[in-house]
């Protein structure tokens, strides 16, 4: 869809030239399905250049703006099978692969849609959330206390997400998703995922619309 009302757009090549407000895009897919007539200003995250997914021996870090092919895609050790929810996930919004390709897993985040399938996998592998706030400082969220409620998360004015860090002792963990849909094939209105827990004790994450 055509944006109208948009009449700068900024590429920032690093965080300092970020704007203090604007429309933050990286994927666009939920950006590009309305007219957005109260925002003049289009911020571009994918000309900061962040690297996708990277392994480290603690967990995976992730980019806001890795998109959910490339989470999904990606070759992780295979100790941590857990890492398979990545796929599992993604394929509970029932998107097409030009989607898929586009969708990042931050955007899934900030929107904060009842049945966020990403939100679900971060909560159930304890991710944790790197904020970047508007006044220049950051702050470390649990992926269990960003989302407030229906479209609403822990973000205020111009603060944006810059990266989740899914811990390596969820990632061992066997884990199992299921999904309940108004149709056999149809995008997911409730999400379960159960971990079982370095100590042995369950966890169980539900999100529904």
């Amino acid at each position: 869809m055509d944006l109208p009302a948009i009449h700068t757009v900024i590429a920032p090549a690093e965080r300092e030239a970020l704007p203090v407000s604007g429309l933050f895009v990286a994927g666009g897919t939920w950006v590009f399905s309305e007219p957005q007539l109260d925002r003049t200003v289009l911020v571009d995250l994918m000309a900061l250049g962040w690297r996708p997914v990277t392994v480290r021996s603690d967990g995976v870090d992730v980019a806001a703006t890795a998109t959910l092919d490339e989470l999904a895609g990606f070759d992780y050790p295979a100790a941590w099978p857990a890492t398979g929810l990545f796929g599992e996930a993604a394929q509970c919004l029932l998107a097409s692969f030009k989607v898929l390709g586009a969708a990042t897993i931050g955007g899934n985040l900030a929107l904060a849609y009842p049945a966020g399938a990403m939100i679900a996998a971060a909560v159930a592998l304890d991710a944790e959330v790197l904020v970047w706030r508007a006044d220049g400082t950051a702050d470390v969220v649990a992926a269990a206390d960003f989302v407030r409620g229906s479209g609403r998360t822990v973000l205020g004015p111009g603060d944006l997400i810059r990266s989740l860090h899914f811990p390596a002792t969820a990632l061992a963990s066997p884990t199992a998703l299921r999904k309940a849909a108004m149709a056999d094939r149809g995008r997911s209105g409730a999400l379960l995922i159960g971990r079982t827990a370095a100590d042995g004790s369950p966890r169980l994450v539900v999100t529904a619309a």
